[in-house]
């Protein structure tokens, strides 16, 4: 996909090798969209960062001098994850028009009780993984 102004979007199926290489080295290891961009539909942008911050924490108490490879081990699923439901919520963002009014009606017929429990499985890693930061994990 390319914009008018020239912003390029990625397939996120392009295969793992280029991922890994951009997450670094064991002295040098990038977090956040350095390390595995996403669109910005969910807003998660942040949040991906700072939960890769805390992998590092925890892969770094694991093995100091080499705390790469758990740390993909932590967050590549999670990433994965937030990276398709980004794009799958963007592209049902710019619907054509004769679709969008059934879009939204679907949208709005979903249950409070499922929504809230779509937002808690989104956010209950992010959690998880603070608590276990926090030396916590119960």
């Amino acid at each position: 996909f390319q914009a008018e102004d020239g912003i390029r979007d990625r397939s996120p199926s392009r295969g793992l090798g280029d991922v890994y290489k951009r997450q670094g080295t064991d002295r040098i290891i990038l977090l956040g969209d350095a390390a595995h961009a996403m669109t910005p539909n969910q807003g998660q942008g942040a949040a991906m960062a700072i939960e890769d911050a805390a992998a590092l924490v925890l892969a770094l108490r694991v093995d100091p001098a080499r705390p790469l490879e758990r740390y993909r081990a932590l967050r590549h699923h999670r990433v994965r994850r937030m990276q398709l439901a980004s794009r799958r919520l963007g592209e049902a963002g710019h619907w054509p028009t004769p679709l969008r009014a059934p879009r939204n009606w679907l949208l709005r017929a979903i249950p409070d009780r499922l929504t809230r429990a779509m937002l808690r499985s989104e956010l209950a890693p992010g959690f998880d993984l603070a608590r276990l930061v926090a030396g916590d994990a119960a």
